[in-house]
């Protein structure tokens, strides 16, 4: 008899397990196995006088959609990216927690020019990466496409929320 009760518990306690990781699984959140979709925002970076170079970008304004940012996106297309707006000009950090792709992040100042870029951020990293002064945006765009494009610091970014306004 003591066996049998000892088997049961052990069912129920299996039982309990697999409901258990059910309910981690159904919680995780939907963007946890998706790719990140084609935005309709456009973003420009003025490389030179001759060449501009374009980008669809996914908006983070809230403090919400900040935090979440690119967490648990697994493939981005080349052309897409997201940009972190702020309400006004300050030390900006960001982190690869839960961030699947390594990433460049681009910060901006309140002119509208990149102030510092990062280049192939770690993904899951919980290592700080700082603006180096104060930034009114933050673009992230996929790992290694700042070296392809020839993005510098110094450069100037348009979009219709940044201090320079609409894309050239």
């Amino acid at each position: 008899m003591k066996l049998a009760m000892t088997g049961t518990r052990f069912g129920i306690t299996a039982c309990g397990a697999t409901f258990c990781l059910l309910v981690a699984f159904f919680a995780t959140p939907t963007r946890a196995s998706q790719n990140i979709d084609s935005p309709n925002e456009l973003l420009t970076i003025q490389v030179s006088e001759s060449n501009n170079q374009e980008f669809r970008v996914h908006l983070a304004r809230s403090s919400e959609e900040r935090s979440r940012g690119l967490m648990f996106v697994r493939k981005m297309p080349e052309d897409v990216g997201m940009l972190f707006l702020y309400d006004r000009p300050g030390r900006v950090s960001m982190w690869m927690k839960n961030t699947y792709i390594p990433l460049d992040i681009i910060f901006i100042g309140a002119d509208g020019r990149i102030i510092r870029i990062a280049r192939n951020a770690e993904p899951h990293s919980l290592a700080s990466i700082a603006s180096g002064g104060p930034a009114i945006a933050v673009l992230e765009l996929n790992g290694g496409i700042s070296d392809t494009l020839g993005l510098a610091v110094g450069q100037q970014v348009h979009h219709r929320l940044l201090p320079t306004g609409e894309a050239p």
